[in-house]
């Protein structure tokens, strides 16, 4: 139960006025927004006590929780005060049979039980964690979506992406049709990586990263994420019951005050950003990977049964690399470079094209779109009367060397090439 607190010292100043949707104090203790009946209060928690007030006052700061809009207040669900969860492990496996219960297969479950787990801790990732949900109906998508928003914390559904969603309250946004093409695509990967702010048109700066889930029923837009986010393919279904909003209701009441207090227990240890070695070796290329493992560090039947889902993840983003067309055209430069003066770019474009058809690559780049890869990787080209062609300059060579160790190839080496060397 909540106890009380000593009351601070007292301060003759005038109290500063500070609204807060939840933060980590100086002290280290932690202050959540939660909800008691139709009211926002504070709950303060100092790693084994919690006290929950309207305000809370600390260091001549008067901490107040934000007026929200009351549509906004009804789309996002805030948990109730903490309660115990007993162990991690069957939290998990729970969490994982609310999918299972609504008909999805236990790896559809498994997965999004990790991802729910990941929504509470945004913070510990450099980018908060993408989930891609990639399947042919978009209803079956909503239901999962409906299910999701019951766990994830400060979960909003929304119908595309927009500037003016509600970013400030760090929700987990669940975008059912997300235009993520070309440069949009690009702008809000971009966004959500920690520290990058985008001005806006009143001339203050929005933070727009949270944690996300996206439905795609595109293949390349779902391919263009590669990496930087975890992917779910979603079959169809026979039957999927959409939940009430009864039923949606008694779900989040049932896990959300459990998951935040594992929140809670979590951000006061001190070795939460510490990456076990074995996690590091495992996955040495995929950060979010290796947080989601920190994650549920000292679980071993939770390691067990995600591991398998990340590495089967982390081999279909190889792939995609493989097919990457600038990392060929770094493959088709290597060679030559260490023999040849230079090679004509119809020459270049014919390797490159026949290093990707080996990988399975459907696409043939023609010699524009090869100049263009060239250009995006500041690799010059010369014309002479025969055409565009490349000088496979000392200079150039080193400009490959440094894109090959960039891209993390492994290309045979020269025995007289200081750069191999």
């Amino acid at each position: 139960m909540p106890e009380d607190f000593p009351s601070p010292a007292p301060d003759n100043s005038s109290p500063r006025m500070r609204t807060t949707f939840g933060e980590v104090l100086p002290d280290g203790t932690t202050l959540e927004l939660v909800t008691v009946g139709d009211k926002f209060m504070l709950l303060h928690w100092d790693g084994v006590r919690q006290l929950v007030q309207p305000f809370f006052d600390r260091d001549n700061i008067v901490y107040t929780p934000p007026r929200l809009d009351p549509s906004l207040a009804a789309a996002i669900r805030f948990p109730g005060p903490p309660v115990e969860y007993g162990n991690l492990g069957t939290l998990f496996d729970d969490l994982a049979r609310v999918f299972e219960q609504w008909g999805f297969s236990r790896e559809v479950g498994h997965c999004c039980g990790l991802f729910v787990l990941a929504s509470w801790f945004s913070e510990f990732f450099f980018d908060p964690l993408t989930l891609i949900v990639n399947g042919p109906e978009m209803r079956q998508a909503a239901v999962l979506f409906a299910v999701l928003a019951c766990l994830c914390r400060r979960s909003f559904r929304a119908a595309q992406f927009d500037r003016s969603l509600p970013f400030r309250v760090k929700p987990t946004l669940l975008v059912l049709a997300p235009d993520t093409s070309g440069r949009r695509s690009a702008f809000w990967r971009a966004a959500n990586i920690r520290g990058v702010r985008v001005p806006s048109r009143t001339g203050t700066v929005d933070d727009l990263a949270c944690t996300r889930v996206l439905f795609m029923n595109d293949q390349q837009a779902v391919a263009s994420w590669g990496g930087e986010a975890l992917h779910l393919s979603l079959f169809p279904y026979a039957q999927l019951r959409p939940p009430t909003e009864q039923e949606m209701t008694e779900i989040a009441n049932e896990f959300q005050p459990k998951l935040l207090m594992f929140r809670l227990q979590q951000l006061v240890q001190t070795n939460r950003t510490s990456v076990p070695p074995e996690t590091q070796k495992q996955f040495p290329k995929c950060e979010f990977s290796r947080q989601l493992m920190t994650l549920v560090r000292g679980e071993p039947d939770i390691i067990a049964t995600i591991t398998p889902l990340i590495e089967v993840q982390q081999r279909d983003f190889q792939e995609y690399q493989q097919r990457n067309p600038h990392r060929a055209v770094i493959e088709a430069l290597w060679s030559p470079s260490h023999t040849d003066k230079e090679m004509s770019m119809k020459e270049l474009t014919k390797r490159v094209n026949a290093l990707l058809r080996s990988r399975n690559e459907t696409i043939e780049f023609d010699l524009r779109d090869i100049g263009w890869k060239m250009r995006q990787l500041g690799l010059p080209r010369q014309r002479n009367r025969d055409g565009m062609f490349v000088q496979l300059s000392r200079d150039l060579r080193r400009q490959v060397h440094q894109l090959a160790r960039n891209f993390g190839l492994k290309l045979p080496r020269f025995k007289d090439c200081s750069d191999c060397n």
